[in-house]
């Protein structure tokens, strides 16, 4: 991962997060720093889908760190797409995992930031697999990734 562009995320304490309690928050998993790449190149998460309107978008980190360590807040999130032609803000390389039906989530510019309390993993197994979604006073107040549900 670029040094230089996670140097320029804020970073914020969850209990610093204002909003109405119970706004949704979407917490999504990247396996990998491909994913944490794609949410600082394009300032969005995609493809995915979507059933509800979250306020905020918060990414889980796999290995090595196994924490929701990033949080942001939604612009706009696309209908549903039919093919990657309709996503001409993303290159090529990055429209492998583009499935026809679901969408992308456009982030409020410069509003990425680097949570400085992360939610780590509770027990062995509880890593998250796919989107979950939670309120925000359940993500302000969570221990462990558990505690989102």
């Amino acid at each position: 991962m670029d040094e230089q562009a996670l140097s320029g995320i804020a970073p914020i304490s969850r209990w610093e997060l204002k909003g109405d309690p119970n706004s949704v928050v979407l917490i999504c998993p990247a396996k990998s720093e491909r994913g944490l790449e794609f949410l600082l190149r394009y300032n969005a998460w995609g493809f995915i889908r979507v059933n509800r309107q979250p306020t905020f978008v918060a990414l889980y980190v796999g290995r090595p760190e196994s924490k929701v360590l990033y949080l942001a807040e939604v612009n706009s999130i696309t209908p549903p797409l039919s093919s990657p032609s309709e996503v001409e803000e993303i290159s090529q390389e990055h429209l492998g995992t583009f499935k026809p039906g679901k969408k992308v989530i456009w982030l409020k510019k410069g509003s990425i930031r680097r949570l400085l309390d992360p939610i780590p993993v509770g027990r062995a197994g509880t890593q998250l697999q796919s989107p979950r979604y939670t309120s925000l006073a359940k993500f302000v107040g969570a221990r462990f990734t558990t505690d989102l549900r």
